[in-house]
């Protein structure tokens, strides 16, 4: 083998073992075109959207559900974990088809604590990888909008639930 032929191979493989991490790159599409159909359903935020919003969240539980028992299905290791997880879910689907109003409170109050918990995620990230990524004030400016947006939803989904419900 040439110099030539070592170098080109030495690089490809990065791009490879990226290539198999990231997997097909169609599904992170559709899971984004999902996510912002999902977001612009909410975002409209009228009383008649409330129930809707619970039976998506049933049904996003039902998903993971049927997801874990999948998982649990094909993997040897923490087969347990992920049929207790698959159970919790089924529960959560229950519960949200069965009460929509109360699960898209409780989602909506726990949407603060997520957003804060991952901007500080996304703080930390940013600011380890400053050395090998020259867009990590990005990720940093994300995080801080992440955190401002964390405190100030509990806040306005209690005032909205007030003049609301």
């Amino acid at each position: 083998m040439s110099a030539m032929d070592e170098t080109t191979a030495i690089r490809s493989r990065p791009r490879a073992g990226l290539w198999r991490l990231a997997g097909p790159w169609w599904m992170f599409l559709l899971t984004g075109i999902a996510w912002l159909i999902l977001s612009w359903v909410a975002l409209r935020f009228t009383p008649a959207s409330v129930p809707t919003v619970g039976a998506l969240l049933g049904a996003l539980f039902l998903v993971a559900m049927i997801n874990e028992f999948f998982i649990a299905s094909v993997r040897s290791g923490w087969r347990w974990l992920h049929i207790v997880m698959g159970i919790v879910f089924a529960f959560g689907a229950g519960w949200s088809f069965a009460r929509p109003y109360d699960a898209f409170w409780t989602l909506a109050s726990i949407l603060g604590l997520l957003l804060i918990f991952r901007g500080t995620l996304d703080i930390v990230t940013s600011a380890s990888t400053r050395e090998v990524n020259s867009t990590w004030w990005l990720g940093m400016l994300a995080g801080i909008l992440e955190i401002l947006l964390g405190f100030w939803t509990p806040s306005s989904i209690s005032r909205y639930k007030e003049r609301c419900c």
